[in-house]
């Protein structure tokens, strides 16, 4: 059933932009949305477009509130935050068109290079880092910080996709279901609460994904959700130093404190 249901959202989605937009292929697919390789003929240059899933709008006024979630992201201006073109409605269709980004996300080159090397890591901190503090300042929280929803571009640029996106899902209460949002290896104790979050659960979901850098490895492994929530909460992670004995003191520290219960 699903690959006919995704030919007709390709079909719907064809007939939505025909004239504005050619689209090219798949670049891949999430929980939440499918997203799209496209030609934007007006302006010459290729897009991205993320065509939200029917099954998160089912709620009322969801279409709406993410919307309005799209918007605010896409006011937010800054050299490590994907920028959106446009957030457009047609018919059961909702879907937005952002910047293609031409590179990997740094789930992949983790899977595939393991730990990563020291400056690296460094640079990937301090962009993704300064490009929440530019969201924090304008209000914005992004709430599902994880490798996956960092890019790296073919200059070794850092940049932070899926803003506002988590806040809509999130108030579904469909937190925990794996493939949705807030994945529960990257969120903190705030968040696995569900409590109101500030900008320092984006931190505490960094320090997750900077640790994974350093050690090739997540903080807390379980066999289930609960068991992964439960240590967020309760388990110091074990030392970055003591897997990764090459990492600078004010580097592992750092990590360190982005990961405290409090």
């Amino acid at each position: 059933c699903s690959s006919d249901l995704t030919e007709a959202m390709l079909q719907a989605l064809r007939e939505a932009t025909l004239g504005e937009y050619d689209l090219l292929g798949e670049l891949g697919r999430g929980g939440m949305a499918t997203v799209y390789l496209a030609h934007d003929i007006a302006l010459d240059r290729k897009v991205a477009i993320k065509v939200m899933s029917p099954t998160l709008f089912s709620g009322e006024g969801m279409a709406e509130r993410f919307k309005r979630e799209a918007r605010t992201a896409g006011q937010l201006s800054h050299p490590h935050i994907i920028p959106i073109y446009a957030v457009k409605e047609h018919g059961d269709l909702l879907y937005f068109v952002m910047k293609y980004i031409d590179g990997r996300p740094l789930d992949s080159i983790i899977r595939e290079v393991g730990p990563l090397p020291i400056p690296m890591v460094q640079t990937i901190l301090q962009q993704v880092g300064s490009a929440l503090g530019y969201a924090h300042r304008r209000g914005v929280i992004h709430r599902d910080i994880k490798p996956a929803n960092v890019m790296l571009d073919a200059d070794g640029w850092a940049i932070v996709t899926d803003f506002g996106i988590a806040k809509v899902s999130e108030s579904q209460g469909l937190t925990v279901t794996g493939a949705t949002v807030g994945t529960p290896s990257y969120m903190s104790p705030e968040q696995c609460a569900a409590k109101e979050l500030t900008g320092a659960s984006d931190q505490y979901s960094l320090g997750v994904v900077a640790y994974e850098m350093l050690v090739g490895k997540l903080p807390f492994v379980a066999e289930s959700v609960m068991a992964v929530m439960y240590a967020h909460f309760n388990e110091p992670p074990p030392p970055v130093a003591q897997s990764r004995p090459d990492c600078p003191p004010a580097l592992a520290n750092a990590v360190m404190r982005m990961l405290e219960k409090d």
